[in-house]
């Protein structure tokens, strides 16, 4: 999950109170359908539910053209706009293994050598010709770079202060800029601002669960997540594997927040599900061992590497067995390394938690050391 794509992949009020009987926090709020940049009639909403069956279905073309009547209809619905503008960009990947696109002007794109950044120009050219808090938004999502991003979205803050998209908008871009030491500071308060205009921002909402388990705050994380999973059932501006991944994301947030019983209970429950199956794996690996079922454990675990060789996730457990059941700290120790340096790159959730976990499993192992060396 990474926050470039603005598919974090959690309407009204937003209410976050205090379970006082479990002492952990409890969240509740309503997606909405009516806000500036998300507004959709009843028609408006039936025809998008329309094109994402079809995307759904693998119809790209024929959810490129239902989404281009509602863009047409509404240019300023930016919800419309970014499923528009995945869309193009998937027909120009596939373009580029020869399937041409069925819409002239996007098959004149894919001759570019560089489709996508042809696409990009487009819609910069656009923001320019016609200035818009939509045509801004929707060229901020393809900027170069977090600084272009930026200076796209102050176009659109001058044409609206209040419009949350722009808001989440330059939350992604705060987060991308790492030139900046508290660019998370920024992004938070970019946040809070989209979502005190629009509590019921569902990307904004699943931005902010993100944000809250990355900061080490995973109860908040979990009731977010939670809240989100509630609100976005059955919508249809939330794809399938979305929902998936999000779900993988609870399951961990269970495991760390010390409810492994709850964390099966959920995995168990996607069987079967190809998205995510190796972090599925590997996660139910974790479950295991917290009950002491070694074998079952164990078992997981080749079958998330067999799944994704190239997973962090199982390099995290084989850490965690040699750790707790093999009694050898020394190899345990040398499995966190491994892990701790594939940190940085890490784009979901879970890899980039695990890589903090890693971090500290060897710092701790590097204290332990010291002291020890200290008292001979």
């Amino acid at each position: 999950m990474r926050p470039s794509t603005w598919r974090f992949r959690i309407g009204a009020g937003a209410l976050l109170t205090l379970t006082l009987a479990c002492r952990a926090p409890s969240e509740v709020f309503e997606a909405t359908w009516d806000r500036p940049g998300s507004n959709f009639s009843p028609e408006a909403r039936a025809a998008f539910s329309l094109a994402m069956a079809r995307l759904a279905a693998d119809n790209a073309e024929g959810a490129r053209s239902a989404l281009s009547e509602l863009v047409a209809a509404d240019p300023e619905n930016v919800e419309a706009g970014v499923w528009l503008q995945d869309v193009e960009l998937l027909l120009l990947a596939r373009s580029r293994r020869g399937l041409v696109p069925a819409d002239e002007g996007l098959a004149r794109l894919a001759r570019d050598p560089d489709a996508e950044g042809a696409l990009r120009r487009r819609y910069q050219r656009r923001a320019e010709d016609a200035p818009s808090v939509a045509a801004y938004v929707l060229a901020a999502r393809l900027a170069p770079d977090a600084r272009t991003a930026l200076a796209l979205l102050d176009g659109a803050l001058a044409l609206d202060p209040n419009s949350a998209w722009t808001h989440y908008a330059r939350a992604h871009a705060w987060l991308l800029d790492d030139r900046l030491a508290d660019r998370w500071s920024l992004a938070r308060e970019a946040l809070d601002a989209a979502l005190r205009r629009d509590p019921g921002f569902l990307r904004a909402r699943r931005l902010r669960a993100w944000m809250l388990a990355e900061e080490g705050q995973h109860e908040g994380a979990r009731a977010a997540l939670q809240a989100w999973l509630r609100a976005s059932e059955g919508d249809p501006r939330v794809a399938a594997e979305t929902r998936v991944e999000a779900q993988l994301d609870l399951a961990l947030l269970w495991l760390l927040t010390g409810r492994p019983e709850r964390a099966r209970q959920a995995l168990e429950a996607l069987e079967g599900t190809p998205t995510g199956r190796a972090r599925r794996l590997a996660l139910l690996a974790v479950a295991e061992q917290e009950d002491g079922e070694l074998q079952r454990s164990l078992e997981a675990v080749r079958r998330a590497e067999l799944a994704d060789r190239g997973s962090v996730l199982p390099r995290v457990q084989h850490a965690l067995l040699a750790e707790r059941f093999a009694g050898d700290p020394e190899a345990a120790e040398a499995l966190w390394r491994k892990v701790a340096e594939h940190e940085g790159d890490a784009t979901e959730l879970g890899a980039l938690v695990q890589g903090l976990r890693a971090r500290v499993k060897v710092e701790r192992a590097e204290a332990q050391r010291l002291r020890g060396g200290e008292g001979r």
